[in-house]
């Protein structure tokens, strides 16, 4: 079923100076989405969640940017993801970075002397019950 989204969830996520990298994950996990690899790519329509994160300030590797997996939306439920595959999504203020739920991905660590905030909006199916 196909249907329009709904916001799910909404917050500015703000990693201080000092904060640990964030395990790499799905976010469509939460609704125990099955993931099958597909010779052929891509189906459309197989996601139930997208991501959106707005930088608030120049996001970097080194402040904490989200660490995310290329081409992780395409794997199977069972293929796990190496820390090193993981890239950092870096963005200029007011830039931002979408994502399905089925992309593999973590906010990263902050070894800088900054607060590194981005505005996240996360929507799901309309029949989905939100977070």
């Amino acid at each position: 079923m196909i249907t329009d989204p709904i916001l799910s969830a909404s917050a500015t996520l703000d990693i201080v100076p000092g904060v640990e990298a964030q395990d790499l994950h799905r976010d469509d996990f939460m609704w125990q989405k099955d993931h099958q690899a597909s010779p052929d790519g891509y189906r459309m329509g197989s996601d139930v969640t997208l991501g959106l994160l707005v930088a608030g300030v120049k996001t970097t590797k080194e402040n904490g940017g989200t660490m995310f997996v290329p081409s992780s939306h395409l794997w199977d439920h069972s293929r796990r993801p190496r820390v090193e595959e993981a890239v950092a999504a870096e963005m200029e203020v007011g830039e931002a970075f979408m994502f399905l739920g089925s992309t593999v991905h973590g906010g990263g660590s902050n070894v800088t002397e900054q607060s590194r905030p981005v505005h996240s909006f996360f929507y799901c199916r309309s029949w989905m019950r939100p977070e």
